[in-house]
C-alpha cells in the first residue's frame, strides 16, 4: 500500500542523496497523488490539460501515464501557491514520450 510505496522512495531518495554526499531527512519526502484519478494509465482531464500545456508552450512531450499525471500535480501546485515567487522547481521528466502513440487519441 501507501506505506510501502513512501517506505521505497524514501530508500531510493537516500541512495541518491548519498551519491552526491548530501544528507536526506525523511520529512523531505512528500507524496501528492491527488492527480492519480481512477486509476494506473486512466486518463484525466487534467493530466489531458497538462501534457497539452506541455506541448504546446514548452515544446516537451509528456506520457499519459506518469510525466502527465506528474505535470498535473506540478500544475496543480503552482496555482494553490505551493511554492514561493523566485523559488527553483524541478520537475524530472522520466521519458515515456512514445507511449504517447500508444493512447491515440487519448479517450473522453
Amino acid at each position: 500500500g501507501d506505506a510501502i510505496q513512501k517506505s521505497r522512495i524514501e530508500a531510493q531518495y537516500k541512495e541518491c542523496a548519498k551519491l552526491f554526499g548530501n544528507e536526506a531527512p525523511e520529512e523531505d519526502v512528500v507524496i501528492i497523488d491527488s492527480q492519480v484519478g481512477p486509476g494506473y494509465s486512466l486518463p484525466t482531464p487534467e493530466m489531458r490539460s497538462a501534457v497539452e500545456a506541455f506541448a504546446k508552450l514548452e515544446g516537451i512531450l509528456l506520457d499519459p501515464v506518469y510525466t502527465g499525471k506528474g505535470a498535473a500535480g506540478l500544475l496543480q501546485l503552482v496555482r494553490e501557491g505551493a511554492f514561493q515567487p523566485g523559488a527553483r522547481v524541478l520537475f524530472l521528466h522520466t521519458g515515456g514520450a512514445p507511449s504517447l502513440f500508444h493512447y491515440q487519441p487519448v479517450p473522453e
